[in-house]
């Protein structure tokens, strides 16, 4: 169920030429629906040994033509989670960026906010105007 749910929030999402964020190690049904939809992969490594999130690598990659940013955590398959500060940097993002971020996480269900997220921890969505 998981992977085909994630597989129709990317095809609904991604068009021909969008690029979608992806952060590595990935989980292995992301690239392929992105390639699928036409889209674009753009791989970050996520920082070793604790697998972080490098925020201003994201920024600087992205553009006009970036469509969707995929997290999934606790990660997999590293099993990191997000840090008080990482959800504070992904927050700025979709407040001012507009981007769909697809938030994959266990047992959760899809939720609407400015732009398409898929159930984002409470506290993150603590200030983004609803629509």
């Amino acid at each position: 169920g998981a992977t085909e749910a994630i597989f129709s929030a990317i095809t609904a999402f991604v068009k021909p030429g969008n690029r979608v964020i992806l952060f590595e190690p990935a989980y292995d049904s992301y690239m392929p629906a992105v390639k699928l939809s036409g889209g674009i992969p753009v791989l970050l490594k996520m920082r070793h040994p604790e697998y972080r999130i490098d925020w201003d690598e994201v920024r600087r990659h992205i553009t006009p033509e970036t469509r969707l940013m995929l997290l999934n955590f606790p990660h997999n398959p590293t099993g990191a989670i997000l840090s008080e500060e990482d959800i504070d940097a992904l927050r700025i993002l979709a407040e001012h960026l507009g981007l769909v971020i697809e938030y994959n996480g266990l047992r959760n269900f899809l939720d609407k906010v400015e732009m398409a997220v898929d159930s984002l921890p409470t506290r993150m969505l603590r200030g983004l105007k609803l629509k």
